[in-house]
């Protein structure tokens, strides 16, 4: 543990991060009252603002033109009626004036296709970085688990489809990196019975005291253990925190009865880092010292959660409509810690689907096998893979300009390779296409029944 501890550290030195300074100042952070908790998110704000309207292109001339000046923001109710909302096509749009003039160092680049389908670039810099890796360690602690305990990751590896080398390579350091911290990944790409049997040798001969993953894999591999007649209660698994799916009551069932009894959600996003983790008595708190989150009512009367990441000084996110769904609950926590209290309607809308032989395969995963296969379609703006049969997947891209047959062939050939080899792929090309009634874009969708 405490070789564990120290290659934490230098790993941070490395990074010129602070997750576990920012780590041991949120764990103190509970003593405060939620008062105190509110006062420091304003004093945060307050300076946030500041410093967009200076420095950053896009809100000094946006606020300009709606004559809005830092001053005339004195409270959260004029921050949340006068500071106009954005949302991820305002990024897309003008992506090089939501930097500020004055970087913090070590810019990171991230990517998500997120609930629109279209694909979006943001960036955070270190300290933000660090932040959301010590709300995640928090939230784990609640549950007994350490940021230095082992952990197995049920993941995508978009990275493995990235034509860029450089991509490829920097994605085999940073595995290489982890894995000396004690983090292994289970790739989620294809969960055939050989490789959830891996998963489980993995696990046996790992010992973590965490696993973290998509819903849908963690619930395939539940139902692998169930099949087999296996439970790990005893294998020393504090808890299973799942993230970037909805997780139906009857998976959870599966999940406590042959995997693991403590199941803990965890809300966050690309953009934003770490948002929400549920503690023990079932709550999702807010990450207050990272994030101002507003519940915003809009004309279709949905709930549309609002996030400000109060860290991101290099990229700031002000007001960003996530497109996700949720409340905030005004009666306190049974386990007492200040933080708000939220929760969530709607997530991200992923199905999984499955191939000929019935083996689950993760619907996230397949999201980032078809961005990676149309990176370099410049005439693409959104997609949707529909699996009408466990055969046959079509894919209907939205584009500018037609796509090139190099593309096709490398779009099918990925599909192919991540679901099945004999699986047939369509391809078709429209001009337009539907958003669900809530105002969403749901990209994965499978009409097999499972």
């Amino acid at each position: 543990m405490i070789f564990r501890k120290l290659l934490f550290r230098l790993n941070e030195k490395g990074m010129r991060g602070c997750a576990w300074r920012a780590y041991e100042e949120m764990l103190k952070n509970e003593s405060l009252t939620r008062a105190q908790i509110e006062e420091m998110q304003w004093r945060k704000l307050e300076k946030l603002i500041r410093h967009a309207y200076e420095t950053v292109p896009y809100y000094r001339n946006e606020w300009k033109k709606a004559n809005i000046h830092p001053r005339d923001i004195r409270h959260f109710q004029d921050f949340n009626m006068k500071i106009p909302m954005i949302t991820k096509f305002d990024v897309r749009k003008k992506l090089e004036q939501f930097f500020s003039e004055k970087l913090s160092p070590g810019l990171i680049r991230v990517d998500t296709s997120g609930t629109g389908g279209k694909p979006a670039t943001f960036y955070h810099d270190r300290i933000s970085r660090s932040y959301g890796l010590a709300g995640r360690y928090r939230g784990r602690q609640w549950w007994g688990v350490s940021p230095v305990d082992n952990e197995v990751r049920f993941w995508g590896r978009s990275a493995y489809y990235s034509p860029s080398i450089k991509v490829r390579t920097k994605d085999k350091m940073k595995r290489a990196k982890d894995w000396l911290l004690g983090v292994k990944y289970m790739s989620t790409f294809n969960m055939k019975e050989e490789n959830l049997e891996q998963w489980l040798s993995v696990i046996q001969k790992h010992h973590p005291k965490v696993i973290l993953g998509y819903s849908s894999a963690v619930y395939a591999f539940s139902k692998y253990l169930q099949d087999h007649d296996m439970n790990l209660h005893n294998s020393g698994i504090k808890v299973v925190t799942h993230t970037s799916e909805p997780f139906y009551s009857n998976q959870k069932d599966m999940v406590r009865r042959f995997f693991c009894k403590n199941i803990a959600s965890e809300y966050g996003s690309v953009e934003n880092g770490n948002i929400g983790f549920e503690c023990p008595e079932g709550s999702l708190h807010v990450c207050d010292e990272n994030v101002y989150l507003e519940i915003v009512k809009s004309e279709d009367l949905e709930n549309y959660i609002a996030v400000t990441n109060l860290e991101n000084f290099s990229f700031p996110l002000i007001r960003y409509n996530t497109q996700d769904t949720g409340t905030l609950v005004t009666k306190p926590c049974k386990c007492g810690r200040p933080l708000h209290v939220m929760t969530l309607d709607q997530a991200r809308m992923f199905d999984y689907i499955c191939n000929s032989k019935g083996d689950l395969i993760d619907g996230v995963s397949l999201m980032h096998v078809i961005d990676r296969s149309i990176l370099k379609e410049k005439g693409c703006r959104r997609y949707r893979a529909i699996q009408e049969a466990p055969d046959r997947i079509d894919v209907y891209i939205e584009t500018v300009t037609p796509l090139t047959e190099t593309g096709k062939t490398l779009l099918r050939s990925n599909i192919q390779q991540y679901v099945e080899e004999k699986i047939r792929v369509n391809i078709y090309e429209k001009e337009h296409l539907s958003v669900e009634p809530s105002g969403k874009f749901k990209f994965i969708i499978s009409r097999v029944k499972k």
